[in-house]
């Protein structure tokens, strides 16, 4: 039996930034949607064994995933750490790329069971100022046997307290916005085969009218030997991290233990070990993008990290000497923090750090700085994120 979720919404927007305004209005209704826990297609047989006994039938359906969501404290420790394991790989991967790899799940190849809100806050005061505010929301609107269809939205806004010059004479626009609408299917057969495409269409840079952005990616995923699983993509967009208009493949082989969720292959590379259930150390590689993370804690409770990005966004300006040009703000970050729930499935995420490296520079493809260069001040910063999951 197939689920249809129609949802509509009416609103008024009186917020200073339209963006944000919009943002409002749209993942508004998120608030109040009927959904379940995501499914868990990778988890180990001893889990899975554990996960029938306690809710029979196919892991992936609703009625399963309803009564798991019912019964949280009955599966045992290491269950539920396995869980939790896989949430925080399809967490790390769903930041990496912008486009559809942040605005569908990332590389995930399962749809999202579950609408969710993410909103994070960044600052930085040594002049030029730099203010960041970026959200995302994805709602499933259609659930059946093995196939889901879900939508999403996702944006930015980047504001320089002052104006930013290029070795070239370029005078950098002062706010950046990004906007982006996404769409996504995916299937996953009885024999754990999984079939993905995605898409997201928006824009991008000082004038969101004038910048066009696009991605799309379609993923397949299969069993390999042992508890190995493959998967293979294929990216193209008008504004990824290797390029304008250049297609990637992909091969990623997935190995996993009881404790070890490894990802090795190309474009992309990835860990999350948990070797206790307190301890967590993960790390990712998306081409030109680099995250690591150790945490300390219960997830339900309180957990405290540090970690290292090393991170690029890439904007569309209105006024460009080649249609390929692109505007890169590079940096890399050093912090440390806490995340907690505060109410049922909002949680909050409080870290502060040191920026260093920074630069801003216009050129056509990954590393390009042909039209102009700057360096941005290294400075400390803070930020707040909000995580809303239902």
């Amino acid at each position: 039996m197939k689920k249809l979720t129609i949802y509509w919404m009416i609103c008024r927007m009186n917020s200073k930034s339209r963006l944000f305004g919009l943002a409002l209005c749209l993942v508004a209704p998120l608030a109040f949607a009927k959904a379940s826990p995501p499914s868990m297609p990778s988890l180990s047989e001893r889990c899975r064994a554990e996960v029938e006994k306690l809710c029979p039938g196919d892991s992936a359906s609703p009625v399963v995933q309803g009564c798991l969501q019912s019964k949280p404290d009955a599966l045992t420790g290491a269950c539920k750490s396995e869980m939790e394991r896989l949430r925080q790989v399809g967490r790390q991967m769903s930041r990496r790329g912008g486009g559809s790899f942040s605005s569908g799940g990332g590389l995930n190849p399962l749809t999202p069971a579950v609408p969710h809100v993410v909103y994070e806050g960044r600052g930085l005061w040594k002049s030029p100022s730099f203010r960041e505010q970026k959200f995302g929301a994805v709602m499933p609107v259609w659930t059946g046997e093995i196939d889901r269809v879900a939508m999403s939205l996702g944006g930015s806004h980047i504001r320089l307290g002052e104006e930013v010059r290029l070795d070239s004479g370029t005078l950098l626009p002062r706010d950046l916005y990004r906007l982006e609408l996404g769409s996504q299917y995916s299937r996953m057969t009885v024999e754990r085969k999984s079939y993905s495409l995605r898409g997201s269409f928006g824009g991008t840079g000082d004038k969101l009218e004038k910048g066009t952005s696009f991605s799309l990616i379609g993923s397949y995923g299969w069993p390999g030997s042992g508890k190995g699983y493959w998967l293979t993509v294929l990216y193209f967009s008008n504004n990824g991290p290797f390029g304008n208009y250049v297609p990637i493949p992909g091969v990623i082989y997935v190995h996993r233990t009881d404790t070890l969720m490894l990802m090795v292959g190309l474009p992309t590379m990835g860990l999350q070990w948990t070797p206790t259930p307190d301890w967590s150390l993960s790390a990712s590689l998306f081409g030109p993008s680099v995250s690591t993370e150790a945490a300390y804690g219960d997830f339900d409770k309180l957990q405290v990290f540090t970690g290292f990005q090393w991170n690029r966004q890439n904007f569309v300006l209105s006024e460009r000497v080649e249609d390929r040009d692109r505007l890169t703000i590079e940096e890399k970050r050093a912090s440390g923090g806490f995340r907690f729930p505060i109410v049922s499935n909002l949680r909050a995420e409080l870290q502060a750090g040191y920026g260093f490296d920074r630069s801003a520079y216009v050129g056509d493809g990954f590393l390009d700085k042909s039209r102009g260069q700057a360096e941005l001040p290294d400075d400390w910063f803070a930020s707040l994120a909000l995580r809303l999951a239902l």
